[in-house]
């Protein structure tokens, strides 16, 4: 079995419920499915916001963007906060291009967000 390429690292941060996922490395089809599901326990949890955070990324494939899509979707279905933040180089790059570098970085917003907004 190969050695993984990358590393995901979970923070609370002690601020409401908020929690930051760093990820670094190269998140390809060894990664995908340790991603989505530590993504999903968080938004799925008790999390009120999962900010990802990519500064330490150096590649992301299709099936990669897809996860962090996938993402963003679950939480907003989940009434969680998601934001994508600090991608670099080549990596933002692919997501201005494949369009979703918008999406990701504005989020989703928590339901107390919502409420607080409404």
């Amino acid at each position: 079995m190969a050695t993984p390429r990358y590393s995901m690292a979970r923070q609370p941060i002690a601020d409401g419920g908020q929690t930051r996922l760093v990820i670094a490395g190269e998140i390809d089809l060894a990664a995908h499915d340790t991603l989505l599901a530590e993504i999903l326990q968080v938004v799925n949890g008790s999390a009120t916001d999962l900010v990802v955070d990519l500064g330490a990324v150096t590649f992301v494939d299709s099936g990669g963007i897809g996860v962090l899509v996938k993402g963003f979707h679950s939480a907003s279905e989940a009434g969680c906060g998601y934001r994508v933040v600090n991608p670099q180089g080549i990596v933002r790059q692919v997501l201005e291009i494949t369009g979703v570098f918008t999406i990701l970085s504005d989020g989703a917003q928590s339901q107390r967000d919502r409420s607080a907004a409404g």
